[in-house]
């Protein structure tokens, strides 16, 4: 699973490389400038991430949150969640409680 998803990425941002597009459709203008790095590193750490323990995820959650958007924790939360629906809730909730913290400290 994760090493496909890494080579998939792969493929992916090789694709999209500039010289790649150049390579294969000359007559395109180029889109302005970009950073497909930033975006690589964000999407394979994500995919990392998505098979870490349950515990783990929330550490990383907890580590991390001031770099990763909301609903992409809640989402790596939710798919990584083992126990029940209360629980699930509860992690959610933590999480949330998290973004909402750090947006006043920002805020002030």
């Amino acid at each position: 699973g994760r090493a496909l998803m890494s080579m998939d990425l792969a493929s992916f941002s090789s694709g999209i490389a500039p010289s790649s597009i150049v390579a294969d459709r000359p007559r395109i203008d180029l889109p302005p400038t970009i950073n497909p790095r930033r975006g690589m590193e964000y999407v394979d750490t994500y995919v990392k991430v998505y098979y870490y323990p349950e515990e783990d995820v929330m550490n990383w959650v907890a580590q991390n949150h001031r770099a990763v958007q909301l609903q992409h924790s809640l989402a790596l939360v939710f798919a990584t969640s083992e126990n029940d629906d209360q629980d699930l809730q509860e992690r959610l909730d933590t999480v949330k409680h998290l973004y909402e913290a750090a947006n006043l400290a920002h805020a002030s």
